[in-house]
């Protein structure tokens, strides 16, 4: 056992003490401490720990487990590309301010290829993010679908990944539950389990805003299927899903609003500045010419058709 004081609910139980030294030219010192097996006790449920894991690390075992997919990594990366601007044309469109003051609401955006779908998404994704740090009772959730990426990207995964999203630094003790009921099994949480964990961390939110990328890359058979699971989540569930134009929304889905996207040209106009002065050859032929610049923009833009 441990000498070091601990916490009425820790202990740390170690191998037993190693022998005395032995003799040599003088008297050897005491042997160290054994270093059998560590095992680690907390909590008032005496959760164990195997071979000196940390509580830390078993949560991060279990959301693992939960799903493997962090859309929060990819939604970093798409920010870091966009304008700061891009989007916000969006935010104070009729429609979008319509489904965010609802409940229960769908909003269908449909798009060209190359419109820049995705990037709008990061900018809505941010601004309901923003809004949680002013309104912990406003929840929100990212979904990036890549059709690379399907075999993971199962259904189970993605309400998951949600979960994930939710739950935070909040306690896991159900998911704990449901890992250790599977973990001999070698098996995975079913479709039905993962919506209980979901189903109380929704109810604490006034409004939970869901939002999915790119339906139109997730296999054709499951998007109906995948879309009735996010709207069956709780009536104070809004959901906003991009994808091409060519994907309806399926039949009989109430509060449902469809919105046609396009880029602006104050998006575009912004990207292709942005873009002109990063790369450093263009830049120093613009410095010497001012109407350069213009004339790229107008032929750009007059070639863009959107996109």
């Amino acid at each position: 056992m441990s000498d070091s004081p601990m916490s009425p609910q820790q202990m740390y139980i170690y191998g037993g003490t190693g022998g005395a030294g032995g003799g040599g030219g003088g008297q050897g010192g005491n042997g160290g401490a054994g270093q059998g097996p560590r095992v680690y006790v907390t909590g008032d449920n005496n959760t164990i720990y195997s071979a000196g894991e940390t509580e830390e690390q078993e949560r991060m075992k279990v959301l693992e487990w939960i799903s493997p997919l962090n859309f929060l990594v990819r939604h970093q990366e798409i920010t870091a590309t966009r304008e700061k601007t891009t989007g916000e044309w969006l935010l104070q469109q009729p429609d979008f301010v319509k489904w965010k003051s609802g409940s229960g609401n769908m909003l269908w955006c449909s798009g060209i290829p190359g419109m820049g779908k995705t990037v709008l998404v990061s900018k809505v994704i941010d601004h309901f993010q923003q809004a949680q740090f002013k309104d912990s009772s406003i929840g929100i959730a990212g979904v990036y679908l890549n059709y690379k990426e399907m075999s993971v990207q199962t259904i189970e995964n993605l309400l998951g990944a949600i979960w994930k999203q939710l739950v935070k630094s909040q306690d896991i003790e159900a998911a704990k539950a449901l890992y250790d009921a599977h973990r001999d099994q070698k098996t995975r949480a079913s479709i039905a389990e993962i919506q209980m964990l979901l189903s109380p961390l929704i109810e604490k939110f006034k409004t939970l805003y869901i939002i999915v990328d790119a339906l139109d890359e997730y296999p054709a058979d499951k998007r109906d299927v995948l879309v009735d699971h996010l709207m069956q989540l709780g009536k104070n569930v809004n959901v906003l899903i991009t994808c091409r134009p060519n994907v309806s929304p399926p039949p009989g889905i109430k509060s449902l609003s469809t919105l046609e996207l396009q880029a602006s040209e104050q998006d575009i106009r912004n990207y292709i500045i942005t873009s002109l002065q990063g790369h450093k050859r263009l830049s120093g032929f613009m410095s010497k010419d001012a109407s350069l610049q213009k004339q790229i923009l107008t032929k750009i833009i007059a070639k863009a058709h959107g996109m």
